[in-house]
């Protein structure tokens, strides 16, 4: 369902309130958000240049110290960077779900990320083995792989006992973190 915000006040809806429409047989039929109070429903028929009367708002889905929240945009320019801005990290979603499961993955990764006890891999170092934990899609088992020689997007530990100690405390998280979808 979409957003409108009223641009103009109409006798019982002041400027700025907000509807939510839906379009029902080439009409945009609309609610008052705060459809309880008002009871007044609207046609988009009703209103010789819709536009002139109504805006809509896009409505995107970001993450903040706050965990999750709703970002409403209009034709306001300052609005749009805030998109824009979100969009270019990779912190924008068109939907509650997909917001959830970034902040659950990002979450699993930094528990994850706490669990190597400040290991940093040293790469030069070809002898130094660096363990990280991956999933067996035909059983869901997790696994431990390890490298000397090549760098993966991963999570490093410095010993099997780690990620083993690792795989039994936070085994839902590991599985959050190698089974999110990006």
């Amino acid at each position: 369902m979409k957003k409108y915000k009223l641009l103009k006040d109409l006798p019982f809806a002041k400027a700025g309130d907000i509807f939510k429409g839906e379009l029902e047989c080439g009409t945009i039929v609309l609610f008052p958000e705060d459809y309880e109070n008002y009871k007044h429903k609207l046609s988009s028929d009703e209103f010789y240049d819709f536009g002139e009367w109504f805006e809509e708002i896009e409505e995107y889905f970001t993450i903040n110290t706050a965990l999750l929240f709703v970002v409403e945009v209009n034709s306001n320019r300052s609005s749009k960077s805030v998109i824009e801005n979100l969009k270019s990290i990779g912190l924008l979603f068109k939907t509650e779900e997909k917001t959830k499961k970034y902040l659950a993955y990002l979450k699993a990764k930094e528990v994850l990320k706490q669990d190597t006890k400040g290991f940093k891999p040293d790469w030069r170092n070809t002898g130094q083995y660096k363990f990280f934990g991956r999933l067996l899609i035909s059983s869901e088992t997790l696994d431990i792989g390890y490298t000397n020689s090549f760098i993966e997007a991963s999570i490093y530990f410095k010993s099997r006992e780690d990620i083993k100690e690792s795989f039994e405390k936070h085994s839902e998280e590991w599985k959050t973190y190698l089974t999110y979808e990006q």
